[in-house]
Order: structure tokens, then C-alpha cells, then sequence
């Protein structure tokens, strides 16, 4: 099983250049053009992404999903 935490965001690179000093040297991957995901431990993953109506509102969703192929895509595992 795979676990997402997604924050959303309203400046995606701005959001990469933060989450990479913070989180320092993790694998990621952009699943698309709207996302950015931090793979801090195995299955457990972070991401951001462009949500200008959610962010800023303290709060993060959380997801799970068990198949492999799915885990590179977190817009279909939120």
C-alpha cells in the first residue's frame, strides 16, 4: 500500500524550490504538469499540487492505494 499526503498550492515551482530545501535529497517525480511528488520513505509519498481554491487553508488530504502503477499517479489516488 501506498500513502499520499497531498498539499495543494498555487505556485508549483515556487512550492518545488521550498519543499526541496526543506525535504532535501529525496527521489521525485512529476507525475504531470500540475504535481510534484516527494517519496520520503517506501510508500509514503508527498505531494504538491495546483490547487489555487484550496491553498492557503491549512489544510492536506490524505490517500492510499495499493497498486504499484497507480502510486505514480496521485491525482488518481486523491
Amino acid at each position: 500500500m501506498d500513502l499520499f499526503a497531498a498539499v495543494p498550492v498555487t505556485d508549483l515551482q515556487r512550492s518545488i524550490d521550498w519543499f526541496d530545501r526543506l525535504l532535501g535529497a529525496v527521489d521525485t517525480f512529476d507525475p504531470n504538469d500540475t504535481e510534484r511528488v516527494w517519496t520520503l520513505a517506501a510508500h509514503l509519498h508527498l505531494y504538491a499540487v495546483v490547487a489555487p481554491d484550496d491553498a492557503g487553508h491549512g489544510g492536506s488530504r490524505c490517500s492510499s492505494t495499493t497498486s504499484t502503477a497507480s502510486s505514480r499517479l496521485p491525482k488518481s489516488a486523491a
